[in-house]
């Protein structure tokens, strides 16, 4: 089963900058990602001009009152992503389809999880996860809601 969770980066201090390390830009509002290729020569000018570089943490945003986040998965285990319920594979994910939820979704995607155990499904140490399917909760919500709104609600309970 998979629950809405939210990707969310997180500024670090690097002792020293390698390859591969993400930076963080604003594009149209929307976060979005880009990975350094090379160390630059000049490690202070390049992180007064792109920031800090940063890593991806799902949270799920529960009750205010209890915790105001709990990580559900750490950058290590961000690894796998499934193109939805009509597919039956996962693969490694890409920094475009990251930033397809960032820029398409505000951060927001759904992740495999348990409730047996209350975590993250794990497969070789790594969650799996998908785009946020909205339109397909808010047409079921609506669905619902119209049902419950009808004059003849109790009319067809009793004749069903």
């Amino acid at each position: 089963m998979f629950i809405q969770a939210k990707l969310v980066p997180k500024s670090y201090k690097p002792l020293k900058l390698e390859q591969g390390m993400f930076f963080v830009t604003i594009k149209n509002n929307a976060i979005h990602l880009h990975t350094l290729n090379f160390v630059p020569r000049d490690v202070e000018v390049y992180t007064q001009l792109n920031g800090m570089p940063v890593e991806l943490y799902i949270v799920f945003e529960g009750n205010p009152n209890l915790k105001e986040f709990e990580i559900l998965a750490t950058p290590e285990q961000i690894g796998w992503f499934d193109d939805g319920e009509y597919s039956d594979e996962i693969s490694d994910i890409t920094i475009k389809q990251i930033n397809k939820i960032f820029s398409d979704h505000q951060g927001y995607l759904s992740i495999e999880f348990d409730h047996i155990t209350n975590q993250p499904t794990l497969y070789d140490n790594k969650v799996t996860i998908r785009y946020v399917d909205e339109d397909n909760d808010d047409d079921e919500f609506e669905e619902y809601e119209q049902d419950n709104n009808d004059d003849d609600f109790e009319d067809r309970l009793i004749n069903e």
